[in-house]
């Protein structure tokens, strides 16, 4: 599943790559990207995969690496209260990325990496 919600991608104050792109792409779906030269195909992939990050927006692709949760627990709890507010259902096994991409790992795991950097902190 990939899901995009009000996503904008700029690379500078001039102009958007994308400006609030909202889509949802179910798993066994099967889509085509197309579009004219410059109209933010390779950014979209490139969002999608993670190795770029949005200016705003959210973005959930079901994956996950474990290597990939945050360690910071004020940040993780901000983050899944944050989540649990969205007005669309997230599957706990979904990959849910912080539009600075600084924290990202499906919500079961970061709520159970909370839970263990809660009890070590004690």
């Amino acid at each position: 599943m990939i899901q995009f919600f009000r996503v904008v991608k700029k690379y500078d104050e001039k102009h958007d790559v994308l400006k609030e792109v909202s889509l949802d792409i179910e798993k066994g779906e099967f889509v085509f990207l197309t579009g004219k030269s410059g109209a933010g195909k390779t950014t979209l992939m490139k969002l999608i995969f993670c190795d770029e990050f949005p200016n705003d927006g959210q973005i959930i692709v079901v994956y996950c690496r474990p290597e990939a949760l945050a360690y910071d627990t004020h940040k993780i709890g901000q983050f899944l209260d944050g989540i649990s507010q969205l007005p669309v259902p997230i599957a706990q096994d979904a990959l849910v990325i912080s539009d600075n991409g600084d924290i990202y790992g499906t919500i079961t795991d970061m709520e159970s990496r909370l839970a263990s950097l809660n009890r070590e902190s004690k």
